[in-house]
Order: structure tokens, then sequence, then C-alpha cells
């Protein structure tokens, strides 16, 4: 096996892989990635056994073949290296290789490729294709409502949901729940469902770009879905287990609505923030004649309160969120103005753009003794 390539390429396509190679102990095998030289062009891929990515970079192949190598021995060096250009060789059979660049030269002990765990084929019986900008930012105002660890694995998953020519993402803890439609790039011939791991979802947001044109080809199966946007190919298995209706807490019609702006409002909830110390912090929204007051109190360090003009378009009242449940609604979003909607009562308040319903989080009030 002998090839050579560009050394700032490969380390973008290191960093793009080992996103999957885990960070907690596991076995050797898993903690390392596929090198293999095709004609023109090197590919990588790293594979935990629940999420795998793949992703080709640009070679002069002078002899084929495939290598495992240690992740995080191989990615440090390569961004440690003295030229733009990178030259890699191993004999076959050998047990270690040598990777040349300027005057500096490496060996580095590998394993053979057939010790590398097997990522899952492309495949699928259903394949749609959805604008890469538009599902980065669906990711990006879904997944943060994710459970973390839930004993109901699927709670920690976001839902992909496929509906004629609409694409749902949605995502729950339990206590909040985020909504985003986009539109598929044709109509899907069927309705189809899938829980696609939180963790899953974010990198694959992580790995495309802001600026992102194109789209992204997904393919689905039973058991795992298949995301393929330019030279990068994730696949992750799916988690088990019926999502809840979340149809059943879509956002109704509430007697308190309000129009702020999302950045004030953001600043404000930080600040009030700041006097948490035993556990989560605790905003009290009181809203009466065009006038949002923000509360908060914590025992032995003090009490905050802030004064926020809105455009009030319903009846006075209040209630008490997690500011940390509130804050991560407002990154999210862009917009320069939010709607929101809630009641004095135990039902969860909306938090949406003023015009459109592609998108909404509800969010659970506190109960405070």
């Amino acid at each position: 096996m002998r090839f050579a390539c560009n050394r700032e390429q490969l380390a973008e396509a290191i960093s793009t892989v080992e996103r999957a190679v885990p960070s907690r102990d596991v076995d050797d095998h898993l903690k390392g990635i596929l090198l293999e030289a095709f004609e023109d062009r090197l590919q990588l891929t790293a594979f935990d056994l629940h999420l795998g990515i793949e992703c080709s970079t640009p070679a002069e192949v002078e002899r084929q073949g495939a290598v495992m190598v240690d992740a995080r021995l191989f990615s440090q060096l390569t961004r440690k290296l003295p030229s733009d250009k990178v030259e890699f060789s191993r004999d076959p059979g050998a047990g270690a290789a040598t990777v040349r660049s300027g005057r500096a030269e490496f060996t580095i002990n590998v394993r053979d490729a057939g010790d590398f765990p097997e990522l899952p084929a492309p495949s699928g019986d259903v394949t749609w294709r959805i604008g890469a900008a538009e599902l980065k930012d669906m990711i990006r105002q879904t997944a943060f409502a994710a459970a973390v660890d839930d004993h109901r694995s699927y709670l920690n998953g976001v839902l992909f949901e496929v509906e004629e020519d609409r694409l749902n993402l949605v995502a729950t803890d339990s206590t909040r729940l985020a909504f985003r439609q986009g539109k598929l790039a044709q109509p899907s011939p069927q309705t189809r469902r899938a829980v696609v791991p939180a963790r899953a979802a974010q990198e694959l947001a992580r790995i495309i770009p802001a600026d992102a044109e194109g789209d992204v080809e997904m393919l689905l199966t039973d058991r795992q879905i298949s995301f393929r946007f330019e030279n990068v190919r994730l696949v992750s298995r799916l988690l088990e287990g019926e999502f809840p209706n979340y149809r059943q807490v879509l956002p109704r019609e509430q007697p308190i609505s309000i129009v702020v702006p999302r950045a004030q409002l953001a600043a404000a909830v930080e600040r009030a923030s700041v006097l948490s110390r035993t556990g989560p912090a605790i905003v009290v929204a009181d809203v009466r004649g065009g006038t949002l007051t923000l509360t908060a109190r914590e025992t032995d360090v003090g009490q905050s309160q802030e004064e926020l003009d809105v455009v009030q378009e319903g009846q006075d009242g209040a209630n008490s969120y997690q500011a940390r449940f509130i804050l991560d609604v407002l990154r999210a979003y862009d917009d320069d103005q939010l709607r929101i909607t809630f009641d004095e009562r135990d039902v969860p308040a909306t938090f949406k753009p003023v015009d459109g319903d592609d998108r909404f989080c509800i969010i659970m009030p506190v109960r405070l003794g």
C-alpha cells in the first residue's frame, strides 16, 4: 500500500471521521481509522458499532491497499507534519507503516484491515433528498430537546418523519418538545418514521458547513439510516421503541400571548441564571400591561428582577420555567422576534416565530412550592 496526498485535505478527512471514534475505553479495534487506497482517492472510515462515518479525499495511489491506524496518533501526527505533502507506505503484511512529510519520517504501528468492524454498505428501500443547509438548521433547532441517557431509548433521539414532500424532525425529553418541518426535493410515495440517535444527528449537522450547497441523500432501512453529503457518508443505527405521538401536544390557543425581541430576552434570562447555585435556575415570567417581568430567586444568594417591553396580545398572567430550557430555544432560533404563548395552568408554553408554523418548541412549566 502506497499513496501520497495533501496534508490539509487529509487532516480535514480525519477530523470528519474521528467523530465516530469512541472517547471512552473500548476495544482497540474501535479506536482505529480504516485507510483504503483506491485508484485516485483515499477513503477513511471510523465506526463504533453504533455510528459510522466514511470520508474520501483525493490521493495519488501507487499501490492500492487497506490498513487500520490508531485514530488519535494518526490525527495528531498529520496535523504536525512539516510539509503540505504526506506520503504513506506499508509493505504487505507488515505490522508498521512509514509516514513521510518533507524531511520528517515516522514509523507507526498498524493493524490489518480485517480487524476493523465492517461498516454496513449503502442500502435502503426508501431514499429521500433535502437541502443540506436546511437539514443542518432543522437538526440544530430540534436535537437540543432530546433526552440524554434516558432508559426510554427513543427519547434519546430525533424523530425523522416523512409525509409526502415534508420532512418533520421532532425531539422531546418529556418536559419539552421541539418541532421543525422542511421540504423534500421530491415527494415520498409513503409515510415513514425513524428515530435517529441525537448524537448521530448532531454529528451530521456539524459535518455540514454553514454555507453548504446541494442536497443530503438519506437511505432508510428497518434498522439503520444512511446520510450522504458530497464526499461523506454517515451511517447510524436506529433507536427502538415507539416515539410519542407529538401531535397530541401540538400548540393550542393560549390566553397569554406576547411578541418579544429574542436577543434581549436571551440576555435577560442569562442574567437571571447567574443566581442559581443549588439546582436548575428557575425564572418566573409575569406579563402585565405590555411589560414582561422576569424574576429569579435563590435562597442564601439573592433575587433578580428585570423588565422588558413586549407586544402583548393576550391577557395578563405568570408562570415559571427552567431558564436553561428557555435559553436552548432562544439560541437555536435566528429570528429577531419570537411569539410566546402560555397559561397560568400546568400546560406547556409555546415558542415560535412571529410568522410561519414550520417550527416551534413547547416547554412545561415548573411548579414552585
